[in-house]
């Protein structure tokens, strides 16, 4: 992909995240290093070109440098940083109705996006076939995302929404940090708690209380790959009324302590 990025700094040749001529094409590019920063990712695809990225989504920490794919399905929290330079990437964004019909396909042969990912970027320096070509390329780059890695990922942002289970997400992403009653959510999706949890469940495979603890943890990993933090200020952070409570939470889901995790995005 080292072939690819002049025309993609030519395209976009400012810093940060910026619009292509190519409507659902983004380029963010980085010519420093930067410090561990927190933000939250929509449902996009992300294909690395240059440098390095340590990130933390969700429960997975992974290094994402040239030719790697990052699959997201939902709004999800993410702690990265920019270890190596020139760093750039491009994000595409993700049609759940494209991809719903592309699931109902045979898997393609081949899942190496690698060709049509090259003539998508190549169709910059030609902006009038964009209109006719880069929704084509579009089409065949999901089609085989669908056959690789990213492919439960996609599935899984495609998969129809309960409303009722959505709101409920909403609430728990956005207060995972504050008690909750099992009643309090039923009335919130007016819907009794047996209903409320059994669709739930079929969702997203977890109970609410489930669910927002996933929540906790991972907003804890967060906390500590970035090291602002020590490991109380943390599990209070982030609603836990133990610290001991929360070191064994901690280490059953990611098999290692808190104090182990701490400030994992520096080094």
């Amino acid at each position: 992909m080292a072939d690819l990025f002049q025309s993609l700094q030519c395209a976009a040749p400012g810093e940060g995240m910026q619009p292509t001529a190519i409507p659902f094409a983004h380029v963010n590019h980085r010519s420093t290093t930067r410090g561990a920063t927190a933000h939250v990712l929509e449902p996009s695809v992300w294909i690395y070109v240059a440098g390095q990225k340590r990130a933390c989504a969700g429960r997975e920490a992974r290094e994402l440098s040239q030719g790697d794919v990052l699959a997201i399905s939902r709004p999800t929290r993410v702690v990265s940083q920019i270890v190596r330079v020139p760093f750039l990437c491009v994000r595409l964004t993700i049609d759940a109705s494209l991809i719903a019909s592309l699931a109902s396909f045979p898997r393609a042969a081949s899942s190496d996006i690698a060709e049509p990912f090259a003539r998508l970027v190549r169709l910059l320096d030609t902006p009038s076939e964009i209109a006719v070509l880069a929704p084509l390329l579009q089409r065949e780059l999901c089609f085989r995302l669908l056959a690789g890695p990213a492919g439960n990922d996609l599935r899984e942002l495609a998969r129809g929404h309960d409303a009722a289970v959505a709101s409920t997400v909403a609430w728990l992403d956005a207060c995972y940090a504050e008690p909750f009653s099992a009643e309090l959510l039923a009335a919130r999706a007016h819907l009794s708690v047996s209903a409320l949890y059994a669709r739930f469940k079929e969702r997203l495979g977890v109970t609410p209380l489930q669910y927002q603890k996933r929540l906790r943890l991972e907003a804890a990993r967060r906390l500590l790959f970035v090291g602002d933090l020590d490991v109380s200020a943390v599990a209070y952070r982030v609603g836990y009324a133990s610290v001991a409570h929360f070191s064994r939470d901690y280490r059953r889901a990611f098999a290692t302590s808190p104090s182990r995790d701490l400030g994992g995005l520096r080094g």
